[in-house]
Parts: C-alpha cells; structure tokens; sequence
C-alpha cells in the first residue's frame, strides 16, 4: 500500500474534507501502483518471448550449420571412396555406341563364354520393366512435371523381386567399393548417386561437340599381335541383337566429352586405367606398374605406334603415334593424354546440326524412335543414380544384412540368377592373373547396364508411339459413321447458310444506301450549317469587339478622372506644404552626410521619405472621405431598401437585361426572341424543314406506296437463296421463345435410328 506523502501536521483533525481527499489520494496511488505492476508483467513475458525466438533461432542455426558441416564432411569422404566406381561408371557409359564394350577382350576366355550367354537375357529382363522417374521425359537440368517433391527422386520398389538394374548396379557397385565398410556403404552410394547426376548434367550443358574420328585399327599399319581390338566386333557379331543395330547415338565423341567434362582427378584415373589395361594386356605382363618404363618392358617404336592407334580408337580421337618413345611410363603417357584431351578444339553445335548424315544405298536410315542425342544418353546415366539411390533392401541383401526370417516370409529381395552369376564371374575375375580383371568386369557390366537401360527407354517411346497410334484409329474408326451424316448436315447448312448470307448482304445494301443518303443529306447539311454559324461567327464577333471597344473608351475616362481626382485631392495646398517639409528635412540631411555614416545616412533618408508617404496618404484619404460624406445624401435604412426595390421592378424597362455588360444588345434581343419560342424536343423548327414535310405529304398523296410496289417495272427479283434466307430468318423469329412439349426419351429408339442412317447414308 503506497502511503500518503503530505504530513499529518498540515491535516486539520476535524475536516471531513481533508479526510476524503487523503483518501482519494490513497486511491489513485494505489491504482498507479497496480498498473505499473501490469506493465512490469506484460514486459517481462515479451522479454520472455523474444529470448525464446533469439535462443530458438539460434540453434536452429547452429543445428543447421552443424549438419552442413557433417554433410559437407561425409561428401568429402565418400569422393575418395567413390572415385574408381564413378571412373568405371563413366569409362562404360563412353563407349555406348558399341553393342559390346571394347574392353571385352581383356577378360579371361571363361568369363567371355559367360557373358556371351547372359547378355541377351540381362538386357531384355532390364529393359522389359516400365519406365519410372524422369527417364521418359528426357529433360535434364530443370524440374519435370512429374518431380515435385523429394520422394520422386527415389525408385520405390515395391515387390520382392525388385529392378534387376538396381540390385545389379549396387551388386558391381559393392564389388568395386569392397574396401568399404558395410556401414558406410549406404551413404557412400547416395553421394555417388549426386555425383552421377550433376556430371550428366555438366555433360549435357557443354557447349560445342567434339568430331567423332573413327580409327579403323590395323588399316595403315599392321594389328598389334596381342591385341585383338581390330577383330573383337567381326567375332561378337552373332551376339548383336535386332535391337542393337537399331539404336543410333549421337554423331560425337562420347569418351572426348566425358574426359573434358569429368573432373580432373577422374580424369587422371580414367586415362590411367585405359593405358594400363592396354598395356598389361597387350605386353602380357600383369605386374607393370605406373612408373615401370615400358621399353623395358619390351615395347619397341612399332609396338608403341600400334598401341597408340588402339587407345585412339577407343576414345575416337587419333593420337600422336609417338608419344611411348617421348613418355616412357604409364603415369607420363596418361599425363601427357590428360593434356592434349583438354586442349583439343570443340566446334560449335550449330555447325554440327545443319550436317545432315548420307546414307548409302543399302544402308538402313534410322527410326526417329531409335534416335538418342546428347540430352537421352545423359538423361539414362542420371537415371543410374535414380535406380541406385535409397534402396536399402537391395543394399541389405547386397551386404549380406538381410535376416532368414524376412526371406521365408517373403518380406526380403529375392536375388536372381543374374545377380549369383554376377557374384560368379566376380569371384572368376578375382581369381585371373591380371588384378585389373574386376575392374574390368565391372566397365563390361556397367555397358551391359547402361545399354539395357537405353532399351528399356526404347521400348517406352515404341509403346509411346504405338499407344499414339491405337488412339488414334480407335477414334477414327468411331468418328467413321458420323462421315455421311455429316456431309449431308455439312450440305444443307452449306446451302442455310448461303441463304442467310445472301439475305445479309441484301439487308446490308439497303442499310449501306440509306447510311449513305442519310451522310450525303447531313454533309450538305453539314456545309449549310457550317456556313451559316461562320457567318454568324463573325458578324457577333464584329459586334462583341465594336461594343468592348466602347466600354473599354468609357473606362479610360472614368479611370483618367478618377486619377485626376486623387492627384488634385492629395496636392491641394496642405499635401504642398507636407511635401515642402519633408524635401527640408532631406536637403539638411544631406548637408550632413559628411558627419554621418552611410548606414545612418540611408535610414535617416529612408525614415523622412517612409514619413512623408505616410502624412501623404492619411491627407489624401481624409480628404476623399469628405468629399464622400458631402455627395451623399442622409437617408434612413427603411428608404434605402425602398430605392432598391423600385431600382429591381425597373429592370429591363429601359433595355433588356444582360448576362454582363460584355454581351451586346443584338445578342441580347436574339437570346429573348428565342426564349419566347417554346420547342417540343428541345430545339427550335426550321421553316424550311416544315416546307420539305408539307412537300412529302402531298406527294405521297399523289403517289400512294401499293400502287408504286405493285408496278412490274418497279419490281427486283429475289434470288432463291435469298428466299430461303428469309424463310429461315422467319422461322427462326417464330420458334425463338418456343418450348418443347414431348420427353426427349420417346424422340427417337436408338436401334432403329442406327438401321435407318445405314440404309440411308451406307456406312459401313
């Protein structure tokens, strides 16, 4: 309770009134202190709130910023981890023109048999499925139609027996990636997932293409012995299937554009791998390294020149035949490959699209369908990263995580015997001489894959088209009976609506006539007027000005004597004297201008010649109010008011009463003579327009309308048409507003309808 400040001394002991006011005080004191606890309360909980969004926002920052930096952090890890899945990934997806890779002949004899034998098969399983995510849009680097959220960038895969390309993809991928941990497994493929996509889309957004050379090996010089490049095609060319031949890629060098847009590490290991290869399996010798030389090794010029060709074939570009010679050792001559393949010129597209490919003439031209440009081969690589990515019970079964019991409920994958041969020829690559041979494997598979997959999109645009194709004849073949009754409708209101437009055109010659009599009418009309008011114009403009020059002489005068007056008033012999004094008082100011500063001088002059206007003034307007008082006359308010009515009754008895004194007494008599005239539609009648009807009617008297219609010479014909357009116009006047009494069911019987159009009409 807040306590009175006024001391008890100054309170008088028997007030009633100062008691009441103590307690009045009493009350506000205590009210102030309630609302200032109020406001303490209301501040404290938004203090309260704003530290909670400060403290929140704050960690979720932090939160946030924590998780980019794990994320960043496992990204980075799993880029060491996958670079020999990605290289081999991109190694097999370069040579997609070939129904077979070109490092087929670096496999052992027993995996060659196997692979010749599942090939077939594991393509068709793979592309018979349905296509699923942005694979069949083939648009890359934007958002389809069909992708709207996070989970559309996942294969669902619903059944037990999931894609065979997705268990197959993680089944190389795990054989690639066996140094990996098997926890780390599932995260390492998701980022090698992103990797997949943002390179095809780095792909597709190059600018300009490279040549495709295409190097026949053994042609200028002869094979080298241990490799057999120049035959592999001739001796695989019974396993080529119909649809193999059928598929076109684009006319460019797949493996120039993968080098020149993969990074520059990948670049390094892929360019290293395809050397290595080449040489272990030409020279026969699995243990060269990449710094062994390779003369050593027994490559001599010739040896180093067929090589050469072979590498150049394989990436469809043609190479220095050299360059063993000056580059010695694997790592040097992939070095030296890394730098010439990004020094290479691309040229541009434009150039490449107005080529159009000749074709010889036994020669098959490709199907629009078969056709594959730059943004479908890219769009099928990114769909690997689709297939691969979040599929964690493949990857359980893959890692061999998957519980017995799941499998017996069914509830697990069921692995195929594509994926235990995969498994197979694994083991069979393991166990080869070169140690290179998984990796191989792993680039043939991955082709296998990729191409199986550029079937699967083949067959999805052939279902496409044969879809397109069905919808339409189904709707040709239902829009066929409507044919003849359409052409029969199609002739009657050809011929309706011939008739409607003749007896338009008709309607619209005597609209087109009257129009136009009516504008020649009012543009003679037009003239007379405008004649008419220019006159009038200038004849009132004369007069205006005649009368404004009068009044503008009589307010000379009035104005002239009025000046005169105020002058006479104002230099009367008192202004005289006035101005006497003042022209002293400044001719002794100026005698003293000597003594006197120059500020002082001025207002001392300027203070006579202020006083001297001042007197002037008060002189002049004393004396106009005396002469004001004397000439007018002392008249009581009552005969004041009596004057001004008698002057308002007498308005217009002498002349005629004016807007203003500007406007002349001959407009003046024009505007009361019209006045007088009362108009029935608001404008006055012309005479001569009186005479002109009075002329109409005594013609028509003379000469009725029947009898002028039923004159023959007067007659025009009507053309048949038009008589049908009128007849229509008329029905169509009359059954405007008529209603349809009969139920629409008892109109017509279908079946007996159909019977009649196919007697009347034919249709089949």
């Amino acid at each position: 309770m807040v306590v009175c400040s006024v001391p008890p001394e100054h309170v008088p002991r028997h007030s009633k009134a100062a008691k009441a006011q103590l307690h009045v005080k009493q009350m506000v004191y205590e009210r102030i202190e309630m609302l200032r606890l109020k406001r303490l309360d209301v501040l404290r909980a938004k203090l309260q709130e704003a530290a909670i969004v400060v403290l929140q926002r704050n960690w979720r920052r932090h939160v946030d910023a924590q998780n980019a930096i794990d994320e960043r952090k496992e990204k980075g890890d799993a880029d060491k981890r996958t670079t020999t899945m990605l290289v081999a990934l991109l190694e097999g997806a370069s040579a997609l023109r070939h129904f077979i890779h070109p490092w087929w002949r670096h496999l052992p004899p027993q995996v060659q048999a196997i692979l010749k034998e599942l090939k077939g098969p594991l393509q068709r399983s793979i592309a018979l499925l349905p296509v699923t995510g942005k694979l069949g849009s083939e648009e890359l680097g934007r958002r389809g139609l069909n992708v709207a959220s996070m989970e559309h960038l996942q294969g669902v895969q619903a059944s037990k027996d999931p894609d065979l390309a997705s268990h197959l993809l993680l089944q190389v991928s795990r054989h690639l990636l066996s140094h990996v941990p098997a926890e780390l497994f599932p995260e390492t493929i998701k980022w090698a997932c992103y990797a997949i996509g943002h390179q095809a889309i780095k792909l597709h957004q190059t600018d300009g293409y490279y040549p495709q050379e295409i190097i026949p090996v053994g042609k200028d010089m002869p094979p080298h012995p241990h490799d057999k490049l120049h035959c592999l095609f001739k001796e695989m060319d019974i396993y080529k299937t119909r649809t193999d031949s059928m598929m076109t890629f684009p006319e460019e060098s797949m493996p120039m554009l993968t080098l020149t847009g993969m990074p520059s590490h990948h670049r390094h290991v892929f360019l290293t791998a395809e050397v290595l290869v080449t040489m272990r399996q030409a020279l026969d010798s699995p243990a060269i390294s990449t710094d062994d030389h390779l003369k050593f090794q027994g490559l001599d010029a010739s040896a180093g020149a067929q090589l050469m060709e072979v590498l150049g074939a394989e990436i469809e570009h043609r190479l220095p035949l050299d360059w063993p010679n000056q580059h010695g050792t694997v790592a040097a001559l992939a070095q030296q490959l890394g730098s010439h393949v990004m020094e290479v010129k691309k040229e541009p597209l434009s150039e490449n699209k107005e080529e159009k490919k000749t074709y010889a003439k036994g020669e098959e031209k490709p199907n629009s369908l078969s056709i594959f440009n730059r943004a479908a081969v890219m769009r099928v690589i990114q769909q690997v990263g689709y297939l691969m990515r979040d599929q964690y019970k493949i990857m359980d079964s893959v890692l061999g995580l998957q519980d017995e019991e799941s499998t017996k409920k069914g509830e697990g994958v069921r692995q195929g015997r594509f994926v235990l041969m995969t498994d197979r020829l694994f083991d069979m690559a393991d166990r080869a001489p070169h140690d290179h041979c998984s990796f191989v494997l792993a680039v043939v598979l991955f082709h296998m894959i990729i191409r199986a997959l550029v079937l699967r999109l083949l067959y999805h645009r052939a279902a496409i088209s044969l879809q397109k194709r069905y919808r339409y004849l189904k709707k040709k073949k239902k829009s066929r009976n409507a044919v003849a009754p359409a052409i029969c409708i199609q002739r009657f209101w050809r011929g309706l609506r011939t008739g409607l437009q003749i007896t338009r055109m008709e309607l619209a010659v005597e609209k087109i006539q009257h129009s136009y009599r009516a504008y020649r009418w009012n543009s003679r009309n037009a003239k007379f007027l405008k004649a008419t008011l220019h006159l009038q114009r200038v004849w009132q403009g004369a007069l205006t000005r005649q009368w404004i020059r009068r009044l503008n002489e009589s307010a000379i005068d009035i104005q002239r004597y009025a000046r005169g007056l105020l002058v006479r008033v104002s230099l009367d012999r008192f202004g005289r004297e006035l101005l006497r004094k003042s022209q002293t008082d400044l001719t002794q100011l100026m005698k003293r201008r000597e003594e006197l500063g120059e500020d002082e001088y001025l207002a001392q002059a300027s203070a006579i010649a202020e006083k001297a206007k001042i007197s002037l003034s008060k002189h002049r307007d004393r004396n106009v109010d005396l002469r004001r008082n004397g000439a007018s006359t002392l008249k009581s308010k009552q005969a004041r008011i009596l004057d001004k009515r008698k002057k308002i009754k007498m308005k217009g008895s002498l002349q005629p009463v004016r807007i203003s004194i500007f406007e002349t007494f001959c407009a003046v008599a024009r505007r009361t003579a019209q006045s007088q005239q009362n108009a029935r539609f608001g404008c006055i009648h012309s005479g001569v327009l009186t005479e002109v009807r009075k002329c109409h009617r005594r013609l028509n008297r003379t000469m009725p309308n029947d009898d002028y219609a039923k004159d023959p010479k007067m007659r025009t014909a009507m053309h048949a048409a038009a008589k049908r357009g009128h007849a229509a116009m008329f029905v169509q006047r009359n059954t405007k507003n008529c209603e349809v009494t009969a139920s629409k069911r008892c109109l017509l019987a279908d079946d007996e309808f159909e019977n009649w159009m196919k007697q009347q009409f034919q249709v089949a």
